[in-house]
């Protein structure tokens, strides 16, 4: 429960510590008080979106504490332990800080954590029906969830299991759609592989084709400039090898008589060897040039082929290769397709199991607490003005229609009036009777968990009178077992609190500030006097609402 409230520089809150405890607690104002402003401070706190707007003026940031008592067992405090966060003997203190440039400091048990932890901790503490909660009861999505909160149901597993179903499915028909588009595709890279193995394109091929074109080419011009060379060498006159020769006499007799020249003649020799072997090579060379038109021919038109294909195909000469890997790698993947959707298909099937059998124990369970909560909702309708009110609940299952929240879908039906069918809550309901229906169910949804603090927020709009006072005295009765927060309009509800918060607004020459002050007995009776005759109190109505007043604590306590 909800033990401390402590707000500073909120909106036109300069400085509040409010301390709650057990039971009905009934906050009441003039409008424009601040009351709501009080429940925007708790939302906040539980991690409601914020702009910077909410600094009350003049000030450079906002500071909201709540502090809650819990006992164990409590999801609040499993929350914790899975979360590495401290647990001070059942005190769990949430703080949120927000500054003028719009960035939040956020505590759990004064340990940093983010506000969607904040949410989610929150979300297990305090649970808050609004004043506009019938006009949510309208959606079918609502009187799902109210079900849900009735029947004690945790969607988590269902959740999980649809969103596996459901990341399958996707991935199925992503898969049968780039089947779709390969198969489009297949029939032209059939084609083109087949045109490419005819081709034959062997590795390294064109560079060997454009050498042997370049020396096929130019193969006149060998003949001729090898054929000079080898005349240089031997043929002519003075050709090389008869110089070199005498040079080599020359010089082996001169050295039998000058010893220092025996190198240079052995070198010379040396030198002659070698030229006679690469005259051999050369001559060798110039023998094997042939003139072969017909050859050359074949490598043009062969490079011809090549380059005409990677023209068809919209790659370079030198990569095709490359793509004709690429095909065959195309082809294969368009090959596997069938076997991978199989695959998934399977996995679909057991995903849909799993789920689906979930889903039905769900179903199952809402079928049963329907006519329970149905029942309520009935007889509390007959105390709340509506003497001859019904209330039925369809659960339409739908198993073909998967989602996270199950295969049903919800649908209050009410009759008023006896004789009139049972019809949608929209067709038949005015909006205080939806008002009321509305209050029924949260009060029945709440009397599930005990744990939470439940806050309501003029859920008594539309009410009045007699009414008025069975909707007070649901709520204490509610509040027995549990700590209530209600803010209200209706002073049959006022009397019917444990403690009574009063806001009320102070201005001063430059602001307007908002205070709160909890009421003893006596300003208790003159704040509700004050709401039932407005600010001319007479004595008859204050001793009217002192005697109501110890009447409806004597008779509720």
């Amino acid at each position: 429960m909800l033990t401390e409230l402590r707000i500073q520089n909120f909106i036109i809150i300069d400085q509040l510590h409010l301390t709650f405890q057990r039971g009905m607690t009934v906050v009441t104002g003039e409008t424009g008080a601040g009351k709501s402003i009080l429940l925007d401070a708790v939302e906040f706190v539980l991690g409601a979106r914020s702009e910077s707007k909410i600094i009350r003026s003049g000030a450079v940031q906002c500071d909201i504490t709540a502090v809650f008592e819990v006992k164990a067992p409590h999801p609040a405090l499993d929350y914790l332990q899975e979360n590495d966060c401290p647990v001070d003997e059942g005190v769990i203190v949430l703080r949120r800080i927000l500054n003028a440039e719009g960035r939040s400091k956020v505590y759990l048990n004064q340990q940093p954590v983010n506000v969607a932890q904040l949410k989610q901790i929150g979300a297990l503490l305090i649970d808050m029906v609004g004043q506009y909660e019938h006009q949510k009861l309208l959606k079918s999505e609502a009187q799902l969830s109210s079900l849900d909160a009735f029947s004690q149901i945790d969607l988590g597993i269902l959740k999980v299991l649809f969103s596996k179903w459901n990341h399958l499915r996707q991935e199925l028909a992503d898969l049968e759609t780039k089947r779709s588009e390969s198969l489009t595709k297949l029939e032209l890279q059939r084609y083109q592989l087949a045109e490419l193995r005819d081709l034959n394109l062997h590795s390294d091929e064109l560079n060997q084709l454009h050498e042997e074109q370049k020396k096929l080419s130019s193969v006149n011009a060998l003949i001729a400039e090898s054929a000079q060379l080898l005349a240089e060498i031997k043929e002519d006159d003075l050709n090389l090898l008869s110089r070199v020769g005498h040079i080599e006499k020359q010089l082996i007799h001169l050295a039998a008589d000058y010893s220092e020249l025996n190198a240079a003649a052995t070198l010379w020799q040396e030198a002659s060897i070698l030229l006679v072997e690469a005259t051999g090579d050369l001559e060798s060379f110039h023998q094997h040039l042939n003139l072969d038109p017909e050859r050359l021919s074949e490598v043009e038109l062969r490079l011809q082929m090549i380059y005409a294909a990677a023209r068809k195909h919209h790659t370079e000469a030198h990569l095709l290769a490359d793509f004709y890997h690429d095909l065959e790698q195309a082809l294969q993947g368009a090959e596997q397709f069938d076997v991978l959707i199989l695959e998934k298909n399977k996995a679909l099937d057991i995903a849909a199991l799993d789920y689906d059998q979930a889903a039905q124990k769900v179903s199952a369970v809402r079928q049963k607490k329907a006519k329970i909560l149905a029942q309520g909702i009935s007889e509390y309708m007959k105390q709340l003005g509506m003497s001859q009110g019904e209330c039925q609940i369809h659960v339409h299952t739908h198993p073909e229609h998967r989602a996270a929240s199950g295969i049903d879908q919800i649908d209050f039906l009410v009759r008023i009036n006896p004789g009139q069918p049972f019809a949608p809550l929209k067709e038949v309901a005015s909006g205080g009777e939806l008002s009321r229906i509305a209050l029924i169910v949260a009060v029945l949804t709440a009397q599930v968990d005990t744990e939470m603090t439940l806050i309501f927020d003029e859920v008594d709009v539309g009410i009045s009178g007699a009414v008025a006072e069975q909707v007070g005295a649901l709520i204490r009765r509610l509040a027995k077992d549990r700590q209530i927060i209600c803010i209200t309009h209706l002073p049959q509800v006022a009397m019917c609190g444990d403690a009574h918060l009063h806001i009320k607004k102070r201005f001063t020459e430059n602001a307007t500030f908002s205070e709160a002050n909890w009421l003893d007995f006596e300003s208790r009776v003159l704040e509700i006097a004050k709401m039932l005759s407005g600010a001319d109190i007479s004595q008859s109505a204050l001793d009217h609402v002192r005697k109501g007043l110890t009447f409806s604590m004597d008779r509720l306590e």
